[in-house]
């Protein structure tokens, strides 16, 4: 369980620094499709596959919003540059391109 943990967790993660929230849908639907074939082979009961299910949707949910956050801090740290750059642009009689 503490692998399947860290694995949607980092996937979600990445998953938040490159991609909108509408991913996740799929990707809820690989990792339930996975847990139930893996749980069927193995000859699990129904409550610890389903277990591992919830497991991995809110796993990945959580890795998804550490990573919209990092992406978004880091877009943050980024911003005072380009407008003191824009500023830089406009003193020196040129037109400031703002992405």
């Amino acid at each position: 369980m503490m692998n399947l943990f860290l694995i949607s967790t980092l996937v979600g993660a990445v998953l938040g620094t490159r991609m909108r929230v509408l991913i996740l849908f799929p990707a809820f639907g690989v990792f339930f499709v996975a847990i139930a074939g893996l749980g069927l082979v193995r000859g699990e009961e129904l409550w610890p596959i389903a277990s591992a299910m919830v497991l991995a949707a809110v796993s990945l949910q959580i890795g998804y919003l550490a990573g919209s956050t990092t992406r978004f801090a880091i877009a943050a740290a980024r911003a005072p540059r380009r407008i003191d750059a824009a500023k830089a642009h406009l003193e020196n009689g040129r037109e400031a391109l703002l992405p």
